[in-house]
């Protein structure tokens, strides 16, 4: 995330007052267990170019190593076999290596440098851009899908 600081209750209704209103936005809560534990957002929504841009954020304590691996996996399934896009874009503060380890291992590839992009902890920091197609994504899901559930990509749908 680019915010630094601890939003507030009031910003948090208002960003959801226009989260609900707007057509190029969704949002997904994502759950372990039927505790919430994070968030998945498709944003940009361009349903011309069949694009989006995504991002997701763990916010719990204590959740189980591979909830955000099995967060990106539903997000991915969700937006190139439910909504149908063909491609779909991130963006990573450049330090957070473990995040770009995880897209690039769902197939994200660079696409490009934002360099001192963005101002967090009272410094500039370099922002890379990651991008994946829809027709990356059987090849991933036929490899990770098992491995993340224990049971074949196709019985995975329907549980983004």
């Amino acid at each position: 995330m680019y915010t630094d600081h601890v939003i507030s209750q009031d910003e948090h209704t208002a960003w959801f007052a226009r989260m609900l209103q707007d057509r190029a936005r969704e949002y997904r809560i994502g759950e372990y267990h039927g505790r919430a534990i994070g968030v998945v957002a498709l944003t940009g929504i361009d349903e011309t170019s069949r694009r989006a841009s995504w991002g997701f954020h763990v916010g719990e304590p204590n959740v189980p190593p591979g909830c955000g691996a099995a967060m990106e996996y539903l997000a991915l399934e969700h937006a190139f076999l439910v909504r149908g896009l063909r491609k779909l874009c991130c963006e990573v503060l450049a330090f957070n290596t473990r995040v770009i380890k995880l897209h690039r291992r769902f197939g994200f590839r660079q696409e490009g440098l934002l360099v001192a992009h963005a101002l967090k902890n009272g410094e500039y920091e370099d922002v890379v851009v990651l991008a994946m197609f829809d027709v990356d994504w059987p090849a991933v899901r036929e490899r990770l899908g098992s491995a993340l559930f224990g049971r074949s990509a196709g019985s995975v749908e329907g549980h983004s």
